[in-house]
Formats: structure tokens, sequence, C-alpha cells
């Protein structure tokens, strides 16, 4: 396991882009603000058979927290990797977010599924994490998440 300081860069890029498995998520940082990215899995985690995200975004104004899962399938499972990063950065950061966002990106998303539906409204209320997925690319406004 490297550190955080190994793992996280500071971007203020226009657009933030990740990509991998057919998924891509964009954020548009129109404003082009100073935002700390930290590769989770890969990095922080490499090697390790743990539940993780990909990456995680942390905005300067308000500390708030960005969670991407990008997936192939399993949405459900990539919401328990979300939801077991949150639990890692509770003492990791050592971080006051006023809001915390899950992004998830897949190449199929199921329509109704009620394990997905608990996960969701679990992660939201015990650590204050809204949910967002959708297919193949999602476009973000980081100026929306202050």
């Amino acid at each position: 396991m490297k550190t955080l300081a190994e793992c996280s860069e500071t971007k203020s890029d226009p657009i933030i882009t990740f990509s991998e498995k057919r998924s891509k998520i964009n954020f548009q940082n129109s404003s082009s603000q100073r935002i700390r990215v930290v590769t989770i899995d890969g990095c922080i985690f490499k090697d390790e058979p743990t539940l993780r995200c990909d990456y995680l975004l942390v905005l300067p104004t308000n500390n708030n927290e960005l969670y991407v899962e990008l997936k192939g399938r399993g949405i459900s499972h990539a919401l328990e990797q979300i939801e077991k990063t949150i639990e890692w950065s509770l003492t990791a950061l050592n971080n006051r977010p006023q809001k915390r966002y899950g992004f998830v990106v897949g190449s199929q998303y199921p329509k109704d599924d009620s394990k997905l539906k608990r996960l969701e409204k679990r992660i939201n209320n015990k650590y204050n994490c809204r949910i967002k997925y959708k297919n193949k690319q999602l476009d973000i406004k980081i100026l929306e998440l202050l």
C-alpha cells in the first residue's frame, strides 16, 4: 500500500476525464479549480484483495468528496466498492466534507434492481453520499457540486 501523498495529484484542467472498460466520466471544471485527485485502485491499494473504487476527488472550497467507479458490469458491486472506500477515507483523509457523491459509469445498467436501490439508500443514509450512475459516459459540472 502506498501513501496518500504518493497517489495524489492536483488537477485544474477544464475537463478532468477518467475512462476504462468502455466507461468514461468527464468532470467539467470550467472555473479551473485545483482539485485533488487520488488514485485508489492501482495505487493506494495495489495488488490487495480489498473492495475499493477507482478514484477519489476532493473539491477545494468545501472538501466535498467525489468517489468514482468505472465498470463493465456489476453496478451493485460498484456501490459496495464506493462504500468501502468511504469507510477507508474516514480515517485516511481526516476530512470533513459537506457532501459526498458517488459516480458509477458502467457498460450495462440494470433497469430495476431492488438490491441496487437498497445499497444506494444505505450509503446515502449512513454517509450522506448521493449516488449517480449512467451507461457508458457521464458528464458532471464541478460547479454544481460546490
